[in-house]
């Protein structure tokens, strides 16, 4: 059976669908590891004020989705943001190569620089395609 790894890793660039007020909003984005380092929990880096941000935080649902070597996955994730720069700040700083525990202290009182929208995968499916034939493809539930 499939799992979330064999699809999705940290690193990996797919596409992140928010539900907005106007609708759904898909956009880019790169999956990181868990900034609070839960297992089988991944992560979108983002500026606080982004639109995602306020989607999720209104809606704490998302679908990511992208490419396998054979066909395509949808994974449905429950959402949590989390802005405290002592937990998303590292997570950042490996983001850019640096070293986390090097990274620079926020300045007291300040907004956060970075959010984290951590995603708890719920379901998920992958599409094996075959051809480009209709109908010639095989569905499968991914692990959870």
């Amino acid at each position: 059976m499939t799992t979330v790894n064999d699809v999705l890793r940290p690193g990996s660039t797919a596409l992140l669908t928010t539900q907005g007020p106007d609708g759904p909003r898909t956009r880019p984005v790169i999956v990181h590891d868990d900034p609070a380092g839960e297992i089988g929990v991944l992560a979108v880096l983002t500026k606080p004020d982004t639109r995602k941000i306020a989607d999720v935080a209104a809606t704490p649902r998302a679908t990511v989705c992208g490419t396998t070597a054979d066909g395509y996955y949808a994974l449905e994730a429950r959402t949590e943001v989390i802005d405290d720069p002592a937990v998303v700040g590292p997570a950042m700083a490996r983001f850019l190569g640096m070293d986390p525990a090097q990274a620079p202290a926020p300045e007291p009182g300040a907004a956060p620089a970075v959010a984290a929208i951590r995603l708890r995968f719920d379901s998920g499916k992958k599409w094996t395609v075959h051809s480009d034939k209709p109908f010639d493809n095989d569905v499968e539930n991914i692990e959870i």
